[in-house]
């Protein structure tokens, strides 16, 4: 299949950046009391088969995943660049990584990165179980997550309202904390911005079409 031009143009303009150590036009606004962009929780977001999604996972890292539908009730979204699956549950939390060319992966029940209906305010834990295909043990995590605010986050595809939701994760055992901050943008239907606190990974979201768009 042939890569259209507008997003060879993207990939290019991506990988420029990551080879001049240039940052992108990443940034968040959070918005005043009075001035909240989202008015009402956030409900559990619908695809339609063929919507595409594409994401710049830093220095120049891009893939695009594609709804193909669903099955045994989990959104499943196609990777085009390493052909892998990953499998959602409705509250876009991730359930199972299958890969054609390495081991497969399982998060159960999921991973908790969100839980619907979101609201200012709102506070989740989740406590999952990781396996591999081509490993014998188990890893125990847990995650929890906080919806701090609303605001503005612009990224590559544009502006748009969001909730900003702060998470920690760790492997029960261990020391090590994870924190992250994600935003949900309610009129895209996904996480638009990842940022791994201390690491300094961003992942952002630099097109995204839907398929009745497409079309028209």
């Amino acid at each position: 299949m042939t890569m259209p031009a507008s997003r060879l143009f993207l990939i290019a303009i991506a990988l420029a950046l990551a080879a001049t150590g240039c940052e992108g036009p990443t940034s968040y606004t959070p918005a005043a009391a009075t001035a909240m962009p989202i008015a009402a929780p956030a409900q559990r977001p619908s695809f339609t088969v063929g919507d595409e999604f594409w994401f710049d996972n830093g220095g120049g890292s891009i893939f695009v995943e594609t709804y193909t539908g669903m099955e045994k009730g989990l959104l499943v979204f196609d990777r085009g660049v390493d052909r892998e699956t990953r499998f959602f549950s409705p509250d876009l939390a991730l359930v199972e990584v299958r890969r054609p060319f390495g081991a497969d992966e399982w998060f159960e029940p999921d991973n908790g990165t969100l839980d619907f209906p979101l609201s200012l305010g709102k506070t989740w834990t989740r406590d999952y179980w990781v396996r591999w295909s081509d490993e014998l043990k188990s890893v125990h995590r847990t995650r929890s997550c906080t919806v701090l605010d609303t605001g503005w986050a612009t990224v590559p595809a544009g502006t748009f309202a969001t909730y900003r939701i702060a998470c920690t994760s760790r492997e029960l055992g261990s020391p090590d904390i994870g924190n992250e901050e994600v935003f949900y943008a309610p009129g895209v239907g996904r996480i638009v911005l990842r940022r791994v606190l201390g690491s300094g990974d961003v992942l952002e979201l630099i097109e995204f079409t839907r398929a009745a768009q497409k079309a028209q």
